[in-house]
């Protein structure tokens, strides 16, 4: 009876080894390049490794970041995240072709992604070369866009080199300084959401009684209110309003915290925005020591209550609220922040 032999495995590790790394990386760069695309060689080589030098000279665990996968001892996969300033630069994103297709080119943008969110930089870009479509196909996917292209002759032959550039939202607590953008905003959401299925009359009532200037100047300044806010490109895209230790009946055990707004601007809707500033405004209810957050969503938004219950809310009751002189059923969701 054979018996079979278990196939290594394939390792990540997430530290930088200058002595053995620069040349793995340069050999497998120019392996990639010149058996796939036709350039590459000695001037291509000392180009990358000389890149990776003032990467080992500079590199700060903190602000900069790598992450291998092995096979047998040889690099098969990498990408570096590489610090330059509030932006952040992708370079050095490979995989071997005969490791892919099994989603390590996936883990390694996703893990790139998570760490300049965690690290809080405001935008990220990289340098590539046309012609290379599946990464192109990668970077577009999660929010790259060209914003730069130009002729090189740097490696002897004619290459069109492409700047890819990623802005990343920013998300923060709000301030009286935002209070002009911030009414600007509700007024805008609101409208996109509501205008088709209430009369002018009451959306103008609506409007003018809740969303002035000086109403969101004394809530902004009211600490048992606090709003977060998202930016995207120095433009507010969205914001949440959380009323602190407001509670209901049924909530009157728990130390309670009412999202009583929450809107992303409808251009900016479906591309994750809205569930990362939830995330965001729901770790600070975590921090802030509140066990349960809760809200009411009229019982038509359909997309509302979907968005609700992905984010793990549960119905607990209903009540009435009123829109102009309207009164509409509102259903009550929780979810329970311990």
């Amino acid at each position: 009876m054979k018996h079979q032999t278990a196939t290594p495995p394939i390792v990540l590790r997430t530290d930088f080894r200058a002595h053995t790394d620069i040349a793995a990386v340069a050999q497998l760069h120019d392996t990639i390049y010149r058996e796939e695309f036709e350039f590459g060689g000695e001037l291509f080589t000392k180009y990358v490794e000389d890149s990776l030098r003032e990467f080992a000279q500079q590199y700060q665990p903190h602000k900069d970041a790598v992450w291998m996968y092995e096979h047998e001892g040889k690099l098969i996969g990498c990408i570096f995240l590489m610090n330059r300033g509030d932006a952040a630069q992708l370079r050095y994103f490979l995989i071997h072709r005969d490791f892919r297709g099994l989603g390590f080119g996936k883990k390694l943008m996703e893990m790139f992604l998570k760490t300049l969110r965690q690290r809080h930089y405001r935008s990220c870009y990289l340098w590539t070369v046309d012609g290379l479509t599946q990464a192109a196909h990668l970077y577009q996917k999660y929010g790259f866009r060209v914003t730069d292209e130009r002729l090189s002759n740097t490696f002897g032959i004619t290459l069109l080199e492409q700047r890819y550039e990623l802005i990343l939202p920013i998300f923060r607590l709000g301030e009286l300084a935002d209070a002009s953008r911030l009414r600007d905003l509700t007024e805008k959401t609101f409208v996109d959401t509501y205008a088709d299925f209430n009369t002018a009359e009451n959306m103008h009532l609506h409007i003018s009684t809740r969303f002035g200037l000086a109403q969101l100047q004394h809530e902004l300044l009211d600490p048992h209110i606090q709003y977060v806010i998202v930016e995207l490109k120095e433009q507010l895209v969205g914001f949440v309003k959380l009323v602190k230790e407001h509670s209901l009946p049924e909530l009157s055990s728990l130390k309670a915290v009412e999202i009583e707004r929450f809107y992303v601007d409808l251009a900016y809707q479906g591309k994750s925005i809205g569930t990362r500033l939830m995330d965001y405004a729901l770790q600070w209810a975590r921090k802030e020591g509140f066990e349960v957050a809760w809200l009411g969503v009229w019982e038509h938004n359909t997309k509302a209550l979907q968005f609700y219950k992905k984010m793990g809310f549960v119905p607990f009751g209903e009540h009435i609220f009123t829109l102009g002189t309207e009164l509409q059923n509102d259903f009550l969701l929780k979810l329970e922040l311990r």
